[in-house]
């Protein structure tokens, strides 16, 4: 498998957590609906969104790019994992986890693939 194919669980994660933090900002009756908190989730999970998206998608992506973008999927995951377990959306803190998994995978699929390129050239 390839490493690029390796970022995909990062991005389903990331997806599953904007449908459940767009559920819990528009659910009636939620402590959490409509407020600023709920909010700032939705845009931190749709920028997750879309740095996975990249990490999936461009194999010739060169390896500064794909650094920046891992340490920023890191830092997002982190910080809505966070903003979840403060906003008590346990869901969302419970994907947040799969997604750190998600991201060692792709960060140890990255290493491993640099070793090997250079093992057969």
């Amino acid at each position: 498998m390839r490493a690029r194919n390796r970022s995909w669980l990062m991005a389903i994660v990331a997806a599953a957590g904007l449908i459940a933090s767009l559920f819990a900002y528009f659910q009636r009756g939620g402590g959490i609906s409509h407020t600023g908190g709920a909010a700032l989730v939705i845009v931190s999970t749709a920028i997750m969104l879309v740095a996975t998206l990249v990490l999936a998608l461009a194999q010739g992506a060169p390896g500064w790019l794909r650094g920046l973008l891992l340490a920023g999927c890191l830092i997002d995951d982190l910080g809505t994992g966070l903003a979840a377990y403060f906003l008590h959306a346990w869901l969302l803190v419970a994907l947040m986890v799969v997604g750190l998994a998600g991201w060692l995978i792709a960060m140890l699929a990255g290493r491993g693939g640099a070793a090997a390129r250079e093992a057969h050239s």
